[in-house]
């Protein structure tokens, strides 16, 4: 067997692996980070742990059974990975009273895009119009991850990032010399002055919308310490909504019922 012709071979073999090497997902949770919520894309804004039940931002149509309907509109050909959104809208489905249903006219909605090089982002709440979702997907880089897709979908209904909460600093501590400042926006809070609530529910390290320890880090190095060690290493690793995750769209939209159980 000739040199030439295993090199043949072993050059033919590295090109087949690369055509079908599987795309980076891109991690929203931790090093680099990525701005995930539109609103702090051009710097601070009026931030809210999760809507509240007489918000502007909710999304109040409703259905003959009284769920809350979201309309949405997929804009891209996500091929068989179409089956990650909609099993995660199927997931909220099954724990909350949010129904996303294919749009038909419906003046407002949710537009899922995918645009290669704009991440995973989206628009905390309802706004009029078209409600941009960015789930970019292609040979590069993907979000087509169920706790990716689930965490920006949590964002449209209307929950912000768990860190960003008013009372974060009871439980956390931000590490500012890690992040470069034009990132400080994303660990911003803001107190009750501009309407933000809890829920009264406690500050959850296991929620999908905390980000982890090394997020937006510039020099490799923590950005936050959790102020109870056992959480330094959960925030940021969640791979399904939190029961609190669930609790707060359930308080949010009035559902009558929340994960198969009754309201109180």
């Amino acid at each position: 067997m000739s040199v030439a012709y295993l090199l043949t071979v072993c050059l033919f073999s590295t090109f087949a692996q690369t055509l079908h090497a599987e795309p980076k997902v891109i991690d929203i949770f931790n090093v680099g980070g990525e701005q995930d919520i539109m609103q702090l894309r051009s710097g601070p804004r009026k931030l809210f742990n999760a809507i509240e039940p007489n918000s502007t931002r909710k999304w109040e149509t409703r259905d003959q059974s009284g769920f809350t309907v979201i309309p949405y509109v997929i804009s891209a050909d996500y091929g068989a990975t179409t089956s990650t959104i909609t099993g995660a809208m199927q997931s909220i489905a099954e724990n909350t009273c949010i129904r996303f249903k294919a749009r038909g006219n419906e003046p407002d909605y949710v537009e899922i895009q995918n645009i290669k090089g704009n991440g995973c982002s989206a628009f905390v709440g309802h706004s009029p119009g078209s409600n941009p979702v960015m789930l970019e997907n292609n040979s590069e880089a993907t979000c087509l991850r169920h706790d990716l897709v689930i965490h920006e979908l949590l964002h449209v209904i209307g929950l912000w990032h768990e860190h960003q909460r008013v009372d974060r600093d009871k439980y956390i501590q931000v590490i500012y010399p890690n992040i470069a400042p034009d990132n400080w926006s994303q660990f911003a809070f803001v107190g009750k002055d501009f309407g933000a609530t809890t829920y009264d529910l406690p500050y959850d390290y296991t929620s999908i919308m905390h980000y982890g320890k090394t997020v937006f880090s510039s020099t490799g190095g923590i950005t936050m310490q959790t102020l109870d060690p056992k959480y330094q290493d959960v925030i940021g690793t969640a791979k399904e909504p939190s029961a609190n995750d669930y609790r707060k769209v359930c308080l949010a939209y009035g559902c009558q019922t929340c994960m198969g159980s009754k309201m109180p």
